[in-house]
């Protein structure tokens, strides 16, 4: 499958190929780095990589390791979130940049929180959608199950390692529709194994205390009716960031990107427009 008007490249690590799609306008416009959620591949950004490309912003949208084409080996050591981390940088450094923006999206949102916090020089500003900075169960009375759950899904994934396909479904993320039809279509586009490894990494997930040296421009973009990510969770990160703001969405749902993709391109451009010049090299 290959979009109208989005260039494939592949990144060779030695730990596998991560395939990427570039919408390039102008060798010299900043470019944007558009992060997707567990289970998803970089369909999830091909409208909103249109609209920034009539704005004049260049935009790579990777499939995450474990996704679409990249590499999907079963090996939990490759799954780590440090790893996606140096992918990322490496990518960047593969296309010859030094500063970009960065948008996140769920999983994408927690990689795209750890690009900021520890390569915070590579990060010009950063948008965080429907992410968690902890585990969720932190907001709950259930928050002494935290542990447990990630010990349990990452055993899950263990027992599951002997599953897998010939040939892994790559569907368009706008075009699956209703929640539980997009949780088991996910299952067929990548090992169990690969999913409950990584969901396990966000269990474990915890930057609490952790937010005050992401100094870049950071807008966190939430739904009121989100399952996963709670009102006092957002607030809590962006008074955390020195520079945060929220952009609240009344729609009751988790999936922004795949559901919301006129209104979240519109949200992430003007934030973008007010931050253009930000830490560009």
């Amino acid at each position: 499958m290959q979009e109208k008007n989005l260039e494939r490249r592949e990144l060779e690590t030695n730990t596998g190929t991560i395939v990427y799609f570039c919408r390039i306008v102008n060798k010299d416009a900043p470019t944007v780095l558009l992060l997707h959620g567990l289970s998803a591949n970089h369909t999830t950004w091909t409208h909103t990589m249109e609209v920034l490309a009539a704005q004049g912003w260049n935009s790579i949208a990777p499939d995450l390791r474990g996704h679409g084409y990249s590499d999907k080996r079963k090996r939990r050591s490759q799954y780590r979130l440090p790893i996606n981390v140096t992918d990322m940088c490496v990518l960047l450094d593969q296309e010859d940049l030094q500063t970009v923006h960065v948008v996140g999206y769920s999983y994408g949102g927690a990689i795209a929180l750890e690009l900021a916090r520890t390569r915070l020089e590579r990060v010009a500003t950063l948008v965080l959608v429907s992410t968690n900075h902890t585990n969720p169960l932190r907001y709950t009375p259930f928050w002494f199950m935290a542990p447990v759950t990630y010990l349990a899904i990452n055993m899950f994934g263990y027992l599951l390692i002997w599953q897998g396909l010939r040939h892994y479904h790559y569907f368009v993320q706008g075009r699956s529709t209703g929640y539980w039809q997009s949780t088991f279509r996910c299952f067929s586009t990548m090992p169990m194994a690969i999913n409950m490894w990584m969901l396990s990494e966000l269990a474990r997930f915890d930057r609490r205390g952790r937010l005050d040296t992401i100094r870049c421009p950071t807008l966190v973009v939430y739904s009121v009716g989100d399952q996963f990510v709670s009102e006092k969770e957002v607030a809590d990160m962006v008074a955390a960031f020195p520079n945060g703001s929220l952009h609240q969405v009344e729609e009751k749902t988790h999936f922004l990107a795949s559901r919301h993709q006129d209104e979240l391109a519109k949200i992430m451009i003007a934030f973008l427009k007010d931050h253009e010049n930000s830490h560009i090299q």
